[in-house]
């Protein structure tokens, strides 16, 4: 008889140490090693011929104890078939089951069908396509390839480690998620508290500006007031000098005047002392008269000059003055184009004052909203950790 040949099931090339197989494909121990791979892990299993005997078969189960099956493998090592050790017994433990079978070839009673996955699947995956099976394949081994290649097999412990695996990296990935958003949350609840509380700033800023807007502005309302009051007396003293120098300029129209009668006078009084002379004794009395008047004539002459000069002095001044005043009215008035501007600043401040007041409000208003929302999620997430954990 043909010793039996098992071809040895191909390793997960991932930077660990290549298994190697014997012709008798042993697994040690009952929790043999998995490999690790994308999908979990997968066990090594003995593959054989197609054309290999049934006892041989047998052989290599009583060589391997603890293989759960045996995988039928083409010239290449592509899966073909499946032997499962517990179905593969009862078949051969039948009646005159070994008189028939143990020549046959194997293939004549593999599965021809089996499930087959690569190992880049997602773990998700491969378990809901082994649920899918039928209820007559569905505790068979699931065989992992690697490029069409034999891997090993999952057995349904295999697989019910996998989704115990797989749930508790979905735990533990959901817990994570939910730290994390606790956390995040704590963070947006600390911006939002400094946000509330620059806005709390911001409105009371905001007031105070509009109060010192309000302050400023009454400010230059008194301060227009006494410019027209300023402006009022400026024309009123400025129409005074207009009058005072019109007075003035009428004093030296009489005073000219005076001039001229003295003038007169001083010639009548120089034709009396003529005529009193020739009179002689008798004049005499008229000519101390005459000259009297003479001298009075001459003096009134001296001070309507004195008075002229005077006049002249205080005419000029008059004229500085009104030309000052008339300077310093022009320069009153343009300062009211000043305080008008002034005026429009302080309610355009105080409008803008109020506009950021009131987005301040609001954006208080949402940070508060905002909280309240975020410490309903904060509970929300603390009743999930607790019910992950109880």
């Amino acid at each position: 008889m043909t010793k039996p040949q098992a071809q040895a099931a191909v390793p997960v090339q991932s930077g660990a140490s290549a298994m190697t197989s014997n012709n008798s494909g042993m697994i040690q121990g009952n929790q043999q090693e998995a490999k690790q791979t994308s999908l979990g892990s997968w066990r090594a299993v003995p593959s054989i011929s197609y054309n290999q005997s049934c006892l041989q078969v047998i052989r290599l189960f009583k060589q391997n104890p603890e293989a759960p099956c045996m995988i039928v493998c083409d010239a290449d090592q592509m899966p073909t078939g499946i032997v499962m050790r517990d179905s593969f017994y009862r078949l051969m433990s039948g009646r005159f089951a070994r008189e028939i079978y143990d020549q046959r070839p194997v293939i004549a009673i593999a599965a021809k069908v089996p499930m087959i996955v690569e190992q880049s699947q997602p773990v998700a995956e491969i378990l809901q396509q082994a649920l899918m099976r039928s209820e007559a394949d569905f505790y068979d081994c699931v065989v992992v390839t690697q490029n069409k290649q034999l891997l090993g097999v999952l057995t349904v412990r295999d697989l019910l480690r996998l989704s115990a695996d797989l749930q508790d990296e979905t735990e533990a990935r959901r817990e994570e998620m939910i730290q994390d958003s606790h956390r995040h949350t704590q963070d947006i609840g600390s911006s939002l508290s400094g946000v509330r509380a620059a806005a709390d700033v911001t409105l009371q800023k905001c007031r105070q500006i509009s109060e010192w807007s309000v302050i400023g502005k009454q400010k230059l309302q008194s301060v227009h007031s006494s410019y027209h009051h300023l402006l009022t007396d400026m024309e009123k003293r400025a129409e005074l000098m207009s009058r005072l120098q019109d007075n003035t300029t009428g004093i030296s129209r009489v005073t000219d005047q005076i001039a001229d009668l003295a003038g007169q006078s001083s010639l009548l009084a120089l034709n009396a002392s003529i005529e009193a002379a020739r009179a002689g004794e008798h004049g005499r009395g008229f000519q101390v008269v005459a000259s009297e008047v003479q001298s009075l004539a001459k003096q009134t002459h001296e001070l309507s000059g004195s008075i002229n000069r005077m006049l002249n002095q205080i005419s000029q001044m008059v004229a500085d003055t009104a030309g000052a005043a008339a300077a310093a009215l022009n320069e009153i008035r343009s300062c009211e184009a000043y305080i008008s501007e002034g005026s429009q600043s302080f309610h355009q401040m105080e409008q803008a004052a109020d506009e950021v007041s009131a987005a301040g409000s609001q954006v208080f208003t949402l940070t508060e909203d905002t909280s309240r929302v975020l410490q309903q999620i904060q509970r929300e997430l603390a009743s999930i950790q607790r019910s992950t954990q109880s």
